[in-house]
């Protein structure tokens, strides 16, 4: 049995008539008339019952055609599935990512890793992470770096860590805590903290006021901040406390520090997701490096 018998079988089957049939495969009807016997043969049953007028089908031959057309609609769709993973191969792998200090060593040293025939595509998110979520949601990027706490409303996808992070303080050079190498949420609890602004990172901000909750206090909140230069300039101006995860801590300077949080929970760090069912050489090749770099 070949594919080619089943397309001839479906011809008659449609157009009741072998000529017309053959016709309409290119092929002349003493072959189409033979493919179709050795079909029966194969079967051991009668498919077609001819009349002069027409074709009709056997109830063996209904049940024929069903199968028949069910059997070139897998093979369509294999052809488009593997036209599609060459596709996938030669198109690079879109990867966003913001911009943090950290993070941004991270890439380079991943940039440096990158198989030869993979390649990727790295994007930079100057943005904030609901921009860039959204970006990955319209499908505008194929994987996307983010915080970890900015994956909690995403549905069907898939993620790795890329860096397991304590929540970090900011500190301007004037805080009583600048020369330290870490504190913790205790000492904080009586300080002028500087929040990120929950309407463009709320999940951002339920994470940071959770971990107050479960240290035992309510924030003494001086300000928000929508991007990290509103959040250190407010830490300057009210000499206060701003939050930041290790990934995105790039602040580190005469004039700012960046310390752990040392009993806050190991939330605030950094993963790559993807749309989960998605596969790719590329996917497969990132995801080997982030899980041994």
């Amino acid at each position: 049995m070949t594919l080619q018998m089943l397309q001839y079988f479906i011809a008659v089957a449609q157009y009741q008539n072998f000529t017309r049939a053959a016709q309409s495969c290119f092929v002349t009807q003493p072959a189409l008339s033979r493919a179709i016997q050795e079909l029966e043969e194969e079967l051991c049953c009668q498919l077609l019952v001819r009349t002069s007028r027409s074709v009709m089908l056997t109830p063996e031959g209904e049940v024929c055609l069903e199968e028949a057309r069910r059997v070139l609609r897998q093979c369509d769709q294999l052809a488009e599935r593997v036209r599609e993973a060459g596709q996938r191969k030669r198109e690079p792998l879109r990867i966003g990512y913001l911009i943090y200090g950290h993070l941004n060593m991270f890439i380079q040293h991943l940039t440096s890793q990158l198989p030869d025939g993979l390649p990727f595509v790295l994007e930079t998110e100057y943005n904030s992470s609901p921009v860039a979520k959204k970006r990955f949601i319209a499908g505008e990027l194929d994987a996307l770096l983010l915080p970890e706490t900015s994956m909690a409303d995403l549905t069907d996808i898939e993620s790795v860590y890329v860096v397991k992070s304590h929540a970090y303080a900011i500190l301007y050079k004037k805080h009583r805590f600048f020369d330290r190498e870490s504190v913790t949420l205790a000492e904080l609890s009586t300080e002028p903290l500087v929040m990120w602004s929950y309407r463009d990172q709320p999940l951002l901000c339920t994470a940071h006021m959770s971990m107050f909750r479960e240290a035992g206090f309510h924030p003494r909140v001086v300000g928000q901040g929508e991007r990290m230069g509103d959040v250190t300039t407010l830490v300057a101006l009210h000499n206060g406390v701003g939050f930041a995860a290790k990934a995105s801590s790039f602040i580190h300077s005469e004039e700012f520090h960046c310390i752990p949080i040392t009993d806050s929970p190991q939330g605030f760090g950094l993963v790559c997701i993807w749309k989960k069912g998605k596969r790719s050489p590329q996917l497969e090749a990132l995801k080997r490096l982030l899980t041994e770099t």
